[in-house]
């Protein structure tokens, strides 16, 4: 069986390959940032807390329920 050699020195220097580790990179700060300013936001902003938004899409779901056992 023959050894498959991966040419390991030209996908680190391959310009895509250094494009998909920034756009990774740049969407994983982007949502970690998001992630940890929600909070905040929620409070200072909308004037609401996480569980009050919870309820509310908690209701949602139930009105669709409604809507959908209607329509069927």
């Amino acid at each position: 069986m023959d050894k498959i050699v991966i040419p390991w020195k030209s996908i680190l220097r391959s310009p895509p390959v250094w494009g998909i580790i920034a756009a990774n990179f740049a969407l994983d700060w982007a949502f970690y940032i998001l992630l940890i300013s929600m909070p905040i936001f929620l409070l200072d902003v909308m004037k609401t807390t996480i569980t009050k938004v919870r309820s509310l899409k908690d209701s949602q779901k139930f009105v669709y329920k409604i809507c959908y056992l209607y329509v069927t």
